[in-house]
């Protein structure tokens, strides 16, 4: 949206994501997530610190330790948002001290570590979305507890009335159209494909217009910044 908005007036946006779920490690993952935040953060607080150019690995521990504070709590001022950037501290610490998954040179190795990075971040996401942090471990916990229901009922109802919706999501995770966009460049099909794209997003416009008028719950992930 801040993109396309830009444009309309001759400002030009960066891309904030570039298809963040393609990740192979955490570090890469938040190279591609939130550009503009891992960017500031960056430029005014890691190297400042001193970034990754220090005498020692204390001091860069240290830097990432306090990047990662000040993340969490760019979030929220609350326990959870800590928890979570500490979480990714952790990791990215983690893989610059043992330098992987770089260092793996089977790729059965690096699938593995890609599956543990997505299975990570998405546990990282229960926590970011808990109502507090004891909620959010309870919410893990059940998920690997036979007792407890796999979904909530709110996860559940999102699957039933929006399953096409999550589909192409999940769907669109994956840089396809950036695929096609290069296979097609110079055939003669560019186009037809560049009108058809056009008026596909055209339509989804409208219905995510229609979307908002009509949903009486609009949540704000930022509530508390």
């Amino acid at each position: 949206m801040a993109i396309g908005i830009g444009e309309m007036f001759g400002i030009y946006c960066p891309e904030n994501f570039d298809y963040p779920y393609m990740t192979g490690s955490i570090s890469e993952f938040w190279r591609r997530w939130h550009i503009s935040l891992g960017r500031w953060f960056k430029d005014y607080i890691y190297i400042p610190l001193g970034g990754s150019r220090v005498n020692s690995k204390k001091r860069l521990y240290l830097n990432l330790l306090i990047v990662w504070s000040l993340t969490g709590l760019w979030h929220g001022a609350k326990w959870q948002f800590v928890f979570w950037g500490l979480g990714y501290f952790v990791m990215i610490a983690f893989e610059k001290t043992t330098g992987w998954p770089k260092k793996f040179k089977r790729k059965f190795s690096k699938v593995l570590y890609r599956c543990f990075t997505l299975a990570f971040i998405n546990f990282q996401w229960v926590i970011f979305r808990s109502n507090s942090l004891k909620k959010g471990f309870e919410y893990i916990k059940n998920m690997f507890t036979a007792s407890n229901r796999v979904a909530d009922i709110r996860a559940v109802y999102l699957l039933n009335n929006y399953a096409v919706i999550i589909f192409c999501s999940v769907l669109l995770c994956f840089p396809i159209i950036p695929f096609i966009n290069t296979k097609l460049a110079n055939s003669k099909l560019c186009d037809v494909w560049e009108i058809g794209l056009g008026l596909v997003i055209s339509v989804l416009f409208v219905c995510a217009v229609a979307f908002a008028v009509v949903t009486s719950s609009n949540p704000f992930a930022y509530a508390n910044f």
